[in-house]
């Protein structure tokens, strides 16, 4: 397998496991999870989409069928036995982030453990920096939003309940924020995230003078630089991976 193979594999299964965990997941998925632990049937729903998408990836090569079943076999009970014994746990970021170790480890086994590809028809239809920048974006919009939710829930002001702000409209804005932030680095535009940053002080300066509410200023401030210097970690680090491939 050449090293181009090899990466568009790798990238394929990581594809799958943003799409199944950050995209097609609804928090009611989690929340169901959480309540009733091995008597969801969501947790299964869920297990068996990851272990469906991991089958669809390696179909794409000539692999035959016996190997893709074993993979996605194990992708499907390992994914269900970490998310499992997630549900047990206090809802703590280190959790979190443990877990989703769990699931990069299983992935990148798998891939270490296929075999050679007799065909390289899959090399001239998709190509490598196509499908990590397809990556990074994907990265930047759900995934993030998760994390910086995460990080800030020993600050959790419940803000849904008193903002009169429109419902989501939030992590709507920081999405859109990271995606144009991800953007300007990938052009080398960066006097433009500074710009947007400058933009979105203007706009946010007047309500929180208003609220008189430190706590509420903090917790902002907290939560968009930590948006903003995520979106830029992973901007910097895409386009390091470009230049290598």
């Amino acid at each position: 397998m050449t090293p181009e193979q090899q990466g568009l594999l790798l990238g394929g299964l990581l594809l799958g496991h943003i799409l199944g965990d950050f995209y097609l997941q609804a928090h009611s998925w989690v929340a169901d999870r959480d309540r009733r632990h091995a008597k969801s049937p969501l947790l299964y729903i869920h297990a068996l989409l990851h272990g469906i998408l991991t089958l669809i990836v390696c179909l794409l090569f000539p692999l035959g069928w016996a190997l893709p079943l074993v993979f996605a076999a194990a992708v499907t009970l390992s994914h269900f036995c970490f998310d499992l014994a997630k549900s047990y746990l206090p809802k703590k970021q280190i959790w979190f982030v443990i877990d989703q170790l769990l699931h990069l480890a299983v992935i990148y086994i798998l891939w270490s453990e296929l075999s050679t590809i007799e065909e390289d028809w899959l090399s001239s239809v998709l190509n490598m920096k196509v499908l990590i920048v397809v990556l990074a974006y994907l990265l930047v919009l759900n995934p993030v939003s998760i994390i910086t939710a995460q990080a800030l829930k020993q600050w959790d002001l419940d803000v849904g309940q008193t903002d009169k702000s429109l419902a989501s409209a939030g992590k709507a804005i920081g999405m859109l924020e990271r995606f144009l932030i991800l953007t300007f680095v990938l052009l080398g535009q960066y006097a433009g995230i500074g710009f947007l940053m400058a933009a979105k002080s203007i706009f946010r300066f007047g309500d929180l003078r208003e609220s008189r509410d430190h706590k509420m200023t903090e917790y902002v401030m907290m939560g968009t630089l930590l948006s903003f210097t995520l979106a830029l970690l992973i901007g910097l680090g895409t386009s390091q991976l470009l230049k290598l491939v």
